[in-house]
């Protein structure tokens, strides 16, 4: 196992690339300083997992399988950034309907300068192969997520579409939220939406909900955004640009918050301001306000909790037949 892990560490770092040959078994033998045997048995391994392809007279080649791992959802973890209450949200219904199929999840928050890659790899290494991702504002490495896939790593991303074609993808369907929101707002009288959200389109439901708004936007509706840089001063961002509009005479009936965090912010400020005539809309919960004009659209959390699991499933029970899909998701919306 030892050895099995050595050569994986360097298929993932890239030292051994896509069809290219390893060295023979003496040679990483006297390299390693073991028998050729330990050496052979370690390479048996790696080809009853489809990583390498054996071929008598011609060598042993790394083999890139976009493939499923075929194994048991004894365990699945999660890796998420922690401080997210949207997270603690998604994580108590996965647990749930997890609990429900007889499997433990455990949770891997990534390290704080390190990869999303390297964490999963790090669970690939201790043989959980398993895995729900949630990138929050991290960015992929395409070309490690296509040497993890090729390891047997089974994954499911969440809330992005960035991951396919190497793990199937499971988001909010954005354009559905935003569509249901805006008609919402209008049945309720509000003929001006000023819309607001990050201005980090990196981001795939930053990016996603801003392109659904300006589909259906309407001539006196507004675009409006805050500095991502200052995503953890949203209230007092939000109260600067509230109480600028205020000022001005340019408040709008209704202001459509992207997020949870933001419509946490702007609800504190309509609360402190005593802003009641301006509908409140969200995407996701905003708990324990006082404004009485709201609306939200919130992700179906047990509804994705079973899809999440039931697409980890189909890769471990078909890893020869499956490929990587984008799920779009759709919500639930609350007057």
């Amino acid at each position: 196992m030892e050895i099995k892990n050595r050569i994986c560490r360097l298929i993932y770092d890239g030292t051994y690339q896509e069809g290219e040959k390893i060295p023979p078994e003496r040679t990483l033998a006297d390299q390693w300083d073991v028998s050729r045997v330990t050496v052979r048995k370690a390479l048996e391994l790696l080809e009853e997992e489809n990583v390498i392809l054996r071929e008598v007279g011609s060598g042993t080649r790394i083999m890139y399988r976009n493939t499923g791992h075929g194994g048991t959802m004894d365990t699945v973890t999660l890796t998420a950034p922690a401080r997210s209450p949207f997270f603690s949200e998604f994580i108590e219904d996965f647990q749930k309907y997890a609990d429900s199929q007889d499997s433990l999840v455990l949770f891997a928050q990534k390290a704080e300068n390190g990869t999303i890659e390297d964490c999963l790899y790090r669970l690939y290494e201790k043989g959980l192969y398993n895995a729900v991702v949630w990138l929050d504002d991290n960015k992929v490495d395409f070309e490690r997520l296509k040497r993890l896939r090729a390891l047997g790593m089974n994954m499911v991303f969440f809330d992005t579409d960035l991951a396919v074609p190497y793990a199937d993808c499971i988001h909010l369907d954005n354009e559905a939220a935003i569509h249901e929101l805006c008609k919402s707002i209008r049945a309720q009288g509000g003929e001006s939406i000023g819309y607001l959200g990050w201005d980090r389109e990196e981001i795939f439901s930053i990016r996603k909900r801003k392109e659904a708004f300006l589909q259906t936007r309407c001539q006196r509706d507004s675009m409006l955004e805050l500095p991502w840089s200052r995503r953890r001063e949203a209230e007092r961002c939000s109260q600067e640009l509230i109480g600028g509009l205020l000022g001005q005479g340019r408040l709008p009936d209704a202001i459509l918050c992207t997020d949870e965090d933001i419509g946490i912010a702007v609800s504190k400020v309509f609360d402190r301001m005593d802003i009641r005539s301006v509908i409140l809309a969200v995407i996701d919960a905003v708990p324990g306000s006082e404004q009485q004009r709201m609306i939200s659209y919130r992700q179906n959390f047990p509804e994705i909790s079973r899809k999440i699991y039931e697409c980890l499933k189909s890769q471990n029970e078909n890893p020869g037949i499956w490929t990587a899909k984008e799920y779009p998701m759709k919500g639930i919306l609350d007057r």
